[in-house]
């Protein structure tokens, strides 16, 4: 073989031989590359799982604070409905207490000025209640009356109701005849142990009543004139 051809062909062969390895180094480049973003994403996922568990435990942390606020928000809620309630009843148990004071005090009263007037009876109102009427402002009443001491014969004569309280920021007292309306406007009383009274009046607009008073006026000569104070209380029909 001529020298020109053997040089020609030993050139070829080196050629192919460096076309391959650049081929290997390029392949081998290509498969590292690959495999290095490979392991890039794996390594984002683990960050995004290790981040998804912080943040459920932190959103376990959140609905446990909230459900702990939630039930310190109910316990404080009945803590006030106790407080109402328990107040309402106070109140309710001090009203009372005090129409019992009130009922000692008009017995004291009644048996000191029958000493005083040397023997003479005296008619004791009791049981005074008022409910709601049938419109707004609109109050039914009802009470009896009988002789402390039943020895003085028939009792006869007016029985009177009087409202104390306030209107327009001052003290005001009216009578049943400066009502709007009331039906009646006095009570007759005519009984020998006992008599049960009702009737109903109506408010008048910006009259805040605090009181009402029952005054006795007998006609019998035996009797003495009374007057009964009564706390406004309505109570259910």
């Amino acid at each position: 073989m001529p020298n020109s051809a053997r040089c020609f062909s030993r050139r070829l062969l080196l050629f192919g031989t460096f076309s391959l390895l650049l081929a290997l180094l390029f392949g081998l480049g290509y498969d590292l590359g690959r495999r290095g973003g490979i392991s890039a994403v794996g390594m984002q996922v683990a960050n995004l799982s290790l981040q998804r568990r912080d943040l459920s435990r932190e959103l376990d942390a959140v609905e446990a604070r909230l459900e702990d606020s939630e039930r310190q928000r109910l316990v404080l809620e009945r803590t006030q409905q106790i407080d109402v309630e328990s107040s309402r009843v106070l109140k309710e148990q001090l009203r009372q207490a005090l129409g019992e004071n009130l009922s000692l005090s008009r017995e004291v009263s009644y048996l000191k000025r029958l000493i005083q007037k040397g023997g003479k009876g005296a008619v004791q109102v009791s049981g005074f209640r008022l409910v709601p009427g049938s419109k707004e402002r609109l109050f039914r009443y009802s009470f009896s009356a009988a002789q402390i001491v039943s020895e003085f014969g028939r009792s006869q004569g007016v029985i009177r109701l009087r409202l104390d309280g306030r209107q327009g920021g001052e003290t005001a007292s009216l009578s049943l005849k400066d009502l709007p309306f009331a039906d009646p406007t006095e009570l007759k009383m005519d009984f020998d142990h006992m008599q049960n009274l009702t009737g109903e009046f109506e408010l008048p607009e910006g009259f805040e009543p605090e009181s009402i008073v029952v005054d006795v006026e007998p006609s019998t000569k035996q009797l003495i004139s009374t007057s009964a104070a009564f706390p406004w209380s309505v109570h259910s029909p």
